[in-house]
């Protein structure tokens, strides 16, 4: 059902167990706690410091200059809509 209503946008089977868990266990918290493994997030801050540097960076160049993985850079921007908005523009 969930799949039917949202598309491509329904969170995972996995994700849908892990919540049932933790709202069972009355945690209503959806964002995830930090541990060992997570992926790194970056400070805005940072990435505009990296940006107004050298404007011409690519999305591997700035991963690695914020020190995070590209999977990291791609999902907190995709996450902060900054591709949608056009705040960045990074290939």
């Amino acid at each position: 059902m969930i799949v039917k209503a949202y598309g491509h946008n329904a969170p995972s089977l996995s994700t849908c167990r892990q919540w049932f868990r933790r709202f069972k266990s009355h945690n209503f918290d959806l964002e995830d706690k930090e541990h060992e493994g997570s992926p790194k997030r970056f400070e805005y801050e940072d990435l505009e410091t990296i940006l107004n540097g050298n404007p011409c960076q690519n999305e591997t160049q700035v991963a690695e200059a914020l020190n995070v993985t590209s999977n990291a850079f791609q999902n907190d921007c995709i996450e902060l809509e900054w591709f949608k908005k056009g705040k960045l523009a990074v290939t």
